[in-house]
């Protein structure tokens, strides 16, 4: 069975590859559209916490930028049924206090973070490059500031033939 793969290339890290789920239509969607036209690529991982999550995405490196506009949150505090759980090398949307915040900004788990689940969206899990993951953890702080500057080299999407909807923006 065919699946949308994600392929995010970490400057001078490695390569990593995620499998998207299309029961979370519309983080799948949004990923998908933003990654398609290169949003991602040259930004950083800009808040790594160790064993927890490598958080990117942000338009200005700071962790309070965006694209411009929000998606609902595919989570089940928010009424959407979303079986995924926060196993290590998940991919996930990142969002403010607001339920349905979510725009550019999303982070890799690094270790379990399942207590998440209920409240965060959860789109995706890694199916190559581990080994990432570790170097990523391994430039973590407590802090959530990375030892060493983490660029996002390119992040590319091979759909399979897969129909991926519009994104549906709030």
């Amino acid at each position: 069975m065919s699946k949308v793969i994600a392929t995010i290339k970490i400057k001078n890290l490695g390569t990593m590859e995620f499998e998207l789920f299309m029961d979370t239509p519309n983080s799948t969607a949004n990923f998908v559209s933003l990654a398609s036209s290169k949003y991602y690529d040259g930004l950083s991982m800009h808040r790594i916490v160790t064993d927890f999550v490598a958080q990117g995405g942000c338009p200005d490196g700071t962790g309070m930028g965006g694209p411009g506009y929000n998606i609902d949150g595919e989570f089940k505090s928010n009424g959407f049924d979303n079986p995924h759980s926060h196993v290590k090398g998940s991919i996930a949307w990142a969002r403010s206090m607001a339920r349905n915040s979510a725009g550019s900004q999303f982070y890799i788990t690094l270790g379990d973070t399942s207590f998440l689940d209920e409240d965060y969206a959860c789109f995706g899990k890694i199916i190559s490059g581990e080994e990432v993951l570790g170097k990523l953890n391994e430039l973590g702080s407590n802090s959530g500031a990375p030892q060493d500057m983490v660029v996002i080299e390119s992040v590319t999407i091979n759909t399979n033939g897969i129909e991926v909807p519009e994104v549906k923006k709030v």
